[in-house]
């Protein structure tokens, strides 16, 4: 077995010798790689403490900002024109109002009943293209119908 060793690399003092020179460059860059491995960790877990402490603060300052808003933010009532009223007074107006425009109880409504809607068809078609796919499975439809079925020609 032959190692050669390039030493261009690593400068030697007037004092060392060729072995105390490499073993003084190992020495140095295998103390190098290892801070640098521990920086990279330290640096990781430091920004990952700060990240926790700074989102944990942010919202503690969030939600007591709300909570001041909420409590002392006037508004004008929906019931009254010329009255103010505090935001959670203005919230229970809106809910329980119904003679309005933009009643959120009718709103919410519309949206359940879209919503309703739509998963009904969904559901129907699922149910359709089941049993047809089923049918299918058991010869009890002509060749080719069940695509016909499921994947109609567009026109």
């Amino acid at each position: 077995m032959k190692i050669s060793i390039d030493i261009s690399d690593f400068y030697l003092d007037e004092e060392d010798n060729i072995e105390q020179g490499l073993k003084d460059y190992i020495k140095k860059d295998v103390l190098q790689q290892i801070s640098n491995s521990i920086k990279e960790k330290v640096n990781t877990q430091v920004l990952m403490e700060v990240k926790d402490i700074v989102e944990k603060n942010m919202y503690k300052d969030i939600s007591a900002a709300i909570k001041e808003t909420v409590a002392t933010c006037k508004m004008q009532s929906k019931k009254e024109r010329g009255k103010e009223v505090t935001m959670e007074e203005y919230v229970k107006e809106c809910f329980t109002d119904t003679n309005s425009y933009n009643s959120f109880d009718d709103t919410i409504k519309k949206i359940a009943s879209t919503f309703a809607t739509e998963m009904k068809g969904r559901y129907d078609l699922f149910f359709a293209s089941q049993l047809v796919a089923k049918m299918n499975d058991n010869g009890l439809l002509k060749e080719d119908i069940a695509k016909l079925l499921l994947n109609p020609p567009t026109k």
